[in-house]
């Protein structure tokens, strides 16, 4: 069997963390065969721990926009003929729409990992509001063009927030993120205070700046000195 994972990058980011280790887990076994594609490249992130693995890693070159690298997508489809095409994140599954049109061969999977047309967005000082409703038609118009199209979602909360805009029906599956047991769980410490660890980018949909908003508030509402 062939597998072909479509990333727009090997990024430092979740997403990109859960393909790299079920690309290894695949990469294990002998009669599976996998490979990346990936739309452009990242100096801080998981390429070379991709390529100490021995998967394979394409990576996309040319001009910005949907249409080239749809069409270097294609390229790779008809020479590649693989089996299953799975893509994660909105540019790569936009790309993979377009190519689709052209490529019939091979079953598509597409990870829905966020929720990104919620109503929260609107408080996203960053991102311009037309810009935002242009990407989520877009999104949604490619989505129902290519009817075999079928959803890997890592939370149900995930699932709801697409089912209306890609008017999903059957062709689903809830399949949560796995992550590698916490070896931290059963130590036990006399400590009693309450210790919170947050890891993650400063952007917007993280919402760091909302966390130091609560400390800050628990502290002056229930005098907390140890926040």
């Amino acid at each position: 069997m062939k597998v072909l994972l479509l990333m727009n990058s090997l990024g430092a980011g979740g997403a990109e963390r859960s393909m790299v280790e079920f690309a290894k887990f695949l990469h294990g076994k002998p009669d599976i065969s996998v490979s990346f594609v990936c739309l452009e490249r990242r100096k801080i992130g998981l390429e070379e721990e991709v390529e100490d693995s021995g998967v394979r890693t394409l990576y996309y070159s040319g001009k910005k926009g949907y249409k080239t690298k749809s069409q270097f997508l294609l390229k790779i489809l008809r020479s590649e003929r693989p089996d299953i095409i799975h893509s994660v994140l909105v540019d790569s599954n936009i790309v993979l729409r377009f190519a689709r049109l052209f490529y019939k061969s091979g079953s598509v999977v597409q990870s829905l990992v966020n929720t990104p047309y919620s109503h929260e967005r609107k408080k996203d000082n960053q991102l311009p509001w037309h810009k935002f409703l242009l990407a989520k038609q877009l999104d949604k118009w490619t989505a129902r063009m290519v009817p075999d199209i079928f959803y890997h979602s890592i939370t149900k909360e995930v699932l709801n927030h697409y089912i209306p805009i890609y008017e999903i029906k059957n062709n689903y599956r809830v399949i949560y993120r796995g992550r590698y047991e916490n070896k931290f769980l059963s130590v036990k410490s006399d400590n009693k205070n309450f210790t919170l660890i947050n890891a993650g980018r400063q952007e917007f949909a993280k919402a760091q700046i909302d966390i130091l908003k609560a400390l800050k508030y628990l502290r002056s509402k229930y005098q907390l000195t140890d926040v």
